[in-house]
C-alpha cells in the first residue's frame, strides 16, 4: 500500500544530486535537471524541511534507512542532509545563484 509506505527524504536527496550531475553529462540533460528541481522543491517544503531548532538539528525530516529491516524509519539521517546540501549547491552553481544573493 503506497499511501502507507514511509517517506524517504534521503533517497530523494541522493536522486536530486545525482540527476543534477547527470544533467550536465547527457544531451537530454534538461529532463534530469527538471526532475531534480521538482525533488528539491518538495524537499524544501514544510513537509520535509525541519524548522530551525527542531529535528535534533538535522535539516530534513522523514528519511528511511532500511525499510525491509525496519531500521531507521521516519527519522533524520545525516546523509540525507549531506546530499540535499550537495544538490542545492549543484543547482545554484548551474543556475548562477550565489549565496550572497539569497
Amino acid at each position: 500500500d503506497i499511501s502507507q509506505t514511509p517517506r524517504d527524504a534521503s533517497a530523494a536527496s541522493i536522486t536530486a544530486s545525482a540527476f543534477i550531475e547527470l544533467s550536465t553529462l547527457t544531451e537530454d540533460g534538461q529532463i534530469y535537471f527538471d526532475y531534480a528541481e521538482k525533488l528539491l522543491k518538495s524537499l524544501s517544503s514544510d513537509v520535509y524541511l525541519a524548522k530551525v531548532g527542531t529535528n535534533q538539528g538535522f535539516i530534513l525530516m522523514h528519511s528511511t534507512g532500511s525499510l525491509p529491516n525496519g531500521s531507521e524509519i521516519d527519522t533524520p539521517i545525516n546523509y540525507a542532509d549531506y546530499y540535499y546540501l550537495e544538490a542545492l549547491k549543484r543547482f545554484m552553481d548551474l543556475e548562477g545563484i550565489s549565496y550572497n544573493s539569497l
